[in-house]
């Protein structure tokens, strides 16, 4: 499991574009929990972490799983407005890092502009990451 605070919008070009998207948003602090389970085991892999994010970053989460399993995840909101939370494929991760648009989310993970989200998803076998952005990036089939 590693966590990646990510600031968005590196390119200039790009950082135009997000300022303006992401322009009206406040700094907000979160919490983010994450448990796996297979049904005879869960296991923990965030409990509580804080996170400070300013208008236009994001932090994500990346975790492994050899089977099919439920993963849980509960973000809040504990300063500050809302966030959009979506859980990426390590594919669509990779084109949400050098493009920020163009991607797609695990169907059902997507929460827009939220205070706060308790969801549980079943995942194939792979890799995954839990993203939560305090930025206007949404997957295409948000």
């Amino acid at each position: 499991m590693r966590r990646r605070p990510v600031l968005a919008g590196l390119g200039t070009l790009l950082a135009g574009t997000l300022a303006g998207c992401s322009e009206s948003r406040d700094p907000v602090t979160v919490e983010t929990s994450i448990h796996l389970s297979d049904g005879d085991r869960r296991q923990t892999m965030v409990d509580g972490e804080r996170d400070d994010l300013d208008a236009g970053q994001y932090v994500w989460w990346e975790f492994t799983t050899n089977s099919r399993l439920e993963a849980t995840y509960d973000v809040r909101v504990t300063a500050g407005e809302t966030v959009n939370v979506y859980v990426l494929t390590v594919a669509e991760r990779e084109v949400f890092e050098d493009e920020e648009s163009g991607f797609d989310a695990v169907e059902g993970s997507i929460q827009t502009e939220t205070e706060g989200v308790e969801r549980t998803i079943t995942l194939d076998a792979g890799e995954y990451s839990l993203v939560v952005a305090n930025a206007d990036i949404l997957p295409e089939n948000a």
